[in-house]
């Protein structure tokens, strides 16, 4: 985003709650670094050397909406949403480090903590993030609580005003990239010796493409990929099995 411009981050997830899986759920970076992070099932949030601890609850195991509002000077505005009309949110003001947190230099990394360029921040020791992500979305926009709350259980496409990036995973190639169906961006998995994204049935509340593929019985609903980095063994399906994906320029 350029300076002063209003940026939504948004995206599905699922965790658990308690020490397996803390960590950095979503990191960018272009000057200063701003995470999302799990604290024992509850949002923190970081910018340069800032942090808060947020009131707001995900969900043990099931998907929740996280909304992340930025007016383009210092306001965020940070929703967690259980798509059934739990919709909550907190207001956090950020420092103003004279550089737009979501600038369109950065980089975008999904699991991890990524460092700033200017050497700000404490890194996270110990993370260990296990969940599962599901369509994220960047909007070139500022969103109210009302807009927020219809955002669960649609589809998006290009035709969505103000939309600049989505990424449904669902085009995972054998070289573990997905590509954003606005502009093309590319969002690159791991390579050896880490693992690869694997392919697996997504059960976040959005509705199913029926001409997508079909599964047991006949079922006729849309595949749901991911890349993330993480390890969730004995949880998810193996979503997401991977490790430091970069979205550039977003």
């Amino acid at each position: 985003s350029d300076d002063n411009d209003p940026v939504t981050i948004e995206f599905y997830i699922k965790t658990c709650l308690n020490e397996e899986c803390l960590g950095t759920i979503l990191s960018y970076t272009s000057v200063k670094t701003f995470t999302v992070r799990n604290y024992y099932g509850k949002l923190k949030i970081t910018f340069g050397d800032f942090e808060h601890q947020t009131d707001l609850q995900l969900k043990d195991n099931v998907y929740t909406q996280v909304a992340l509002v930025f007016d383009g000077i210092d306001y965020l505005t940070v929703y967690v949403d259980d798509c059934h009309g739990d919709l909550k949110r907190e207001f956090i003001t950020l420092p103003q480090y004279g550089v737009h947190p979501f600038s369109g230099t950065g980089n975008v990394v999904l699991g991890k903590w990524l460092p700033a360029p200017d050497g700000s921040g404490i890194q996270p020791l110990n993370e260990k993030f296990k969940g599962c992500i599901d369509v994220l979305r960047l909007w070139k926009r500022y969103f109210v609580e009302l807009e927020i709350a219809t955002h669960c259980n649609r589809l998006y496409s290009s035709k969505d005003e103000n939309l600049i990036k989505l990424f449904n995973f669902d085009d995972l190639n054998t070289d573990g990239m997905t590509i954003d169906t606005i502009e093309g961006a590319i969002l690159r998995g791991p390579t050896d010796p880490f693992k690869k994204p694997t392919v697996e049935i997504s059960s976040a509340p959005m509705p199913f493409k029926l001409s997508t593929v079909t599964i047991e019985e006949s079922q006729r609903r849309r595949k749901r990929q991911a890349i993330i980095s993480i390890d969730i063994t004995g949880m998810c399906s193996g979503i997401f099995s991977s490790t430091n994906s970069f979205i550039r320029a977003c």
